[in-house]
């Protein structure tokens, strides 16, 4: 079992984007374990037609994403994006959780993970062989400078945007549902997505702790999305990094 790229007959997807996959998926692996990254087979497309880039719960489970070949900056953000709801997955006992108020705190999690993958990705571009064997779309140079200019454009996207009160936060949560399927029609969550990629910034090496948040998820009605003190209770290493995630889910009761 694995993760899987599968290229539609187009040599300049298959040439330009599957480097990119390959050191993406690797630091993953990095982060999260490479039995982790392989727990369930996957496979990954490129579709420019597609309308969003969406993960599909199906066995094998699917991703499409829609980047373009000459976007190396936007596969990545969406690559990761999917490859953390993957590994989120791998911790729900094959029973993945898709509430509202799940996806209103997954979605801003998982663009989190997008924005740090891109910086990791800037910092160790000398271990990247794509960029040691002629990248066709750019040099070692520039692609460092768009990967850093990309994910500063997409720290501000919607940044001023904050959910504070119980109405905000339920408002986001209901429009959260699984008909949403374009992320443009998606309530705008930047500062939620900026106070978690500040935490994975602060706290890299307990990232990893990050996606148990399913197995800590409250009953409905509850007075939190999910159980901090439970969570930091089992962990207390990670306690500092589970409060500051847990920040952004305000009271709900």
């Amino acid at each position: 079992m694995a993760i899987i790229y599968k290229s539609y007959n187009n040599w300049k997807v298959q040439d330009t984007i599957y480097p990119l996959f390959k050191h993406v998926l690797s630091l993953f692996e990095g982060i999260f374990g490479q039995k982790l990254m392989n727990e369930a087979s996957c496979y990954v497309y490129v579709d420019s037609n597609c309308a969003t880039a969406p993960i599909i719960l199906s066995s094998p489970m699917r991703i499409v994403l829609k980047a373009s070949h000459s976007c190396p900056c936007a596969f990545i953000f969406e690559l990761a994006h999917e490859l953390t709801h993957y590994a989120i997955k791998q911790r729900t006992d094959n029973e993945y959780v898709n509430t509202c108020a799940v996806a209103a705190f997954e979605e801003p999690a998982c663009s989190a993970m997008s924005l740090y993958i891109l910086k990791l990705y800037s910092e160790r571009l000398d271990d990247n062989m794509l960029c040691q064997n002629n990248c066709r779309f750019t040099t070692e140079k520039s692609l460092k400078k768009n990967l850093e200019n990309y994910r500063k454009d997409r720290y501000l996207e919607n940044e001023q945007d904050s959910c504070k009160t119980y109405k905000e936060w339920t408002s986001i949560c209901n429009r959260f549902t699984g008909q949403i399927t374009s992320a443009c029609e998606r309530p705008k969550v930047g500062k939620m997505r900026n106070h978690l990629y500040d935490s994975f910034v602060q706290m890299p090496d307990r990232i990893i702790d990050f996606i148990d948040y399913p197995l800590y998820l409250r009953s409905i009605p509850f007075d939190k999305l999910i159980d901090s003190d439970k969570w930091k209770a089992d962990k207390p290493q990670s306690a500092e990094f589970i409060q500051k995630i847990c920040e952004i889910q305000p009271a709900l009761a």
